[in-house]
């Protein structure tokens, strides 16, 4: 089955949440406690966060297999030509 990426846009960014809140909850316990999830996905991943992330230049795209969300990154472009890699899940 192809992965299909594409651009995210505002109306992605439920998508995004609900993504990271099962990726975090499924692979983090045992290497960091629940608080400590719970904590870095309202930090990281509320609604409002996100939002802003978008509007301060990140770059979101998703990753989708028979149009089923699977995963996403983004990035930032630093200085012209070089990125910084926020996310990749």
């Amino acid at each position: 089955m192809p992965v299909e990426i594409r651009k995210a846009t505002e109306i992605d960014l439920k998508v995004i949440h609900q993504l990271a809140s099962s990726i975090w909850r499924k692979h983090y316990p045992g290497i960091i406690s629940n608080e400590q999830i719970d904590y870095m996905l309202k930090k990281m991943y509320s609604a409002d966060s996100l939002l802003q992330q978008l509007k301060d230049g990140h770059e979101f795209y998703l990753a989708a297999v028979n149009q089923n969300p699977i995963g996403y990154y983004s990035y930032t472009e630093t200085t012209s030509g070089k990125y910084f890699l926020h996310k990749l899940y």
